[in-house]
């Protein structure tokens, strides 16, 4: 299991729970079924470092399909993120922000 990708992990986690094997490990419990993803921090340090999307895409070697699910907050994979940490000199936290969506008092 070198590169997981998030969304995968916590699809299968919510898939489990929706269909009522509900793991105690699972965020999804309680009422916590999604998650908002914020790459926030990656455009910010863009900025710092003057660089633009299309630079990070160029200098990385992302497609335009990765960085366009970046920019409407879709999971993508660690080894993405392991590169774009790479070439930014920094580390994933500095990139990427989630929320945890409460829609409930839990699932039924």
């Amino acid at each position: 299991m070198s590169h997981l990708y998030v969304y995968s992990i916590i699809s299968l986690c919510c898939v489990k729970s929706v269909k009522g094997a509900m793991s105690e490990n699972c965020f999804c419990r309680k009422g916590f079924i999604g998650m908002t993803i914020s790459y926030n921090g990656l455009w910010k340090l863009l900025i710092d470092k003057n660089m633009n999307k299309t630079d990070l895409m160029n200098e990385v070697k992302l497609s335009s399909g990765t960085i366009a699910k970046m920019s409407k907050g879709e999971p993508v994979s660690m080894l993405v993120l392991e590169k774009i940490c790479d070439k930014l000199d920094c580390d994933f936290c500095d990139l990427v922000h989630y929320e945890r969506e409460k829609v409930g008092d839990g699932l039924e």
